[in-house]
């Protein structure tokens, strides 16, 4: 040997010289951060909330809601907050039987709690108010 730590080659293509374990560190931290560049969400990517709410309210259009839009925009709204359905209702200040309601498309959208409609940029509420289930366009 000619008394010199081995050299590895990471993969942003750069050497970096072994010395112990430090560098697999050093490898999988280069990995890592080249996947984080790769990934389409470390690109300022951004979910189609029209679309999305336009599935939603396919699906619930589909198992039966009167009111299609409804369920859509409190099943995305409880799906961007992250809560389980007695967390959100909690939150909401409705009881969790309403909470179904809303969700399952069951009750018009002059239910929806205020401070719900008080969410702007996520959910376009004419869009909601419009929707009914005698003018769904399947």
């Amino acid at each position: 040997m000619s008394g010199r730590a081995p050299i590895r080659v990471v993969p942003s293509g750069r050497a970096a010289i072994v010395v112990g374990s430090t560098a697999r560190s050093l490898v999988r931290a280069e990995a890592r951060a080249e996947a984080r560049r790769r990934h389409p969400a470390g690109r300022g990517w951004r979910p189609d909330r029209r679309r999305m709410l336009q599935r939603l309210a396919d699906r619930a259009y589909a198992g039966g809601a009167p009111w299609p839009r409804v369920a859509a925009a409190i099943v995305m709204l409880r799906g961007v907050a992250g809560d389980d359905p007695p967390t959100f209702a909690q939150r909401v200040g409705v009881s969790a039987s309403t909470l179904a309601g809303l969700e399952a498309g069951a009750v018009p959208a002059s239910s929806i709690p205020s401070c719900l409609r008080a969410v702007v940029g996520l959910v376009d509420w004419a869009w909601v108010d419009d929707g009914t289930r005698s003018d769904w366009g399947c």
